[in-house]
């Protein structure tokens, strides 16, 4: 076979790909510095978390469709040519990996993602999962990643203390603060079996926990260690509303430093 390489054009590919990563890279670490400062950057960074957390649980889909769209395209340039065992090999490895993608998609908070065949299906807290509001039916904001103050809150991996602000207010320290959480969760496919959906949570300072109006946990209390609470016999298939009324109590006279806010979870679906 006669390859006919034009060098010039392989080295503006090359020259091409370095300045688009040099432009990803940089695009990369304006998003990092302006999201603390700029609300726009920060809803921007939002959006790019959701469309690579897509891309990731999306792999196979994607890495199947490449290789049905370059079977495609070398049956079209090679039609009749004794390359076709490459456009057999594509269609196959193709076809296996798209039917090895799981077709069970749920969604939360408005995110999508698709659900491993066989679990677990985790959502975490975080600036890019569930709601906050000050009120049980809304208008509802994204959660922030709070501050811990004065209190050395635990980590709970990947998860993030949030609340509807990065801090409460004086007054909302020395007088108490209520706020909802809410995480929109959807079964799509009505084959979906659910064997288990566990919430791990802390709270500063209690929490109660609905799903689809049940009260199913009240009172729930402590930011030192994570307190289980079974969801799996509320939930259904279709649309999901798992609600979290969390309090933070008030301490008279104290600074938002000496009485801060948060809860941090993590919803274990399988």
């Amino acid at each position: 076979m006669d390859l006919d390489l034009d060098l010039a054009h392989i080295a503006d590919e090359v020259v091409a790909g370095i300045v688009v990563a040099v432009v990803l890279g940089a695009f990369g670490v304006f998003i990092r510095l302006g999201r603390a400062r700029f609300p726009a950057v920060q809803r921007l960074n939002t959006a790019a978390a959701r469309v690579g957390r897509w891309l990731i649980s999306n792999w196979q889909l994607i890495l199947g469709s490449i290789l049905l769209l370059a079977a495609l395209s070398i049956a079209y340039a090679l039609l009749k040519a004794p390359w076709a065992v490459i456009l057999i090999i594509g269609l196959s490895s193709g076809a296996a990996i798209l039917l090895m993608a799981p077709y069970r998609r749920t969604a939360y908070g408005g995110r999508r993602g698709w659900v491993a065949a066989g679990g677990p299906f985790i959502i975490v807290s975080g600036e890019d999962a569930g709601e906050f509001s000050y009120q049980r039916d809304g208008p509802w904001t994204p959660a922030v990643a709070c501050d811990p103050g004065f209190h050395a809150w635990p980590r709970m991996d990947p998860g993030r203390w949030v609340w509807i602000s990065k801090k409460p207010t004086a007054q909302e320290a020395q007088e108490g603060q209520t706020v909802w959480h809410r995480l929109d969760i959807q079964f799509r496919k009505p084959s979906h079996e659910l064997a288990d959906a566990t919430l791990r949570v802390m709270v500063d300072d209690w929490v109660d926990v609905f799903v689809n109006e049940t009260l199913v946990e009240e009172r729930i209390t402590g930011f030192d260690a994570p307190v289980e609470v079974a969801l799996a016999p509320h939930l259904r298939r279709g649309d999901n509303v798992v609600l979290m009324k969390i309090e933070n109590a008030a301490i008279e006279g104290s600074t938002p430093e000496e009485n801060p806010s948060g809860v941090i979870y993590g919803l274990r679906i399988a």
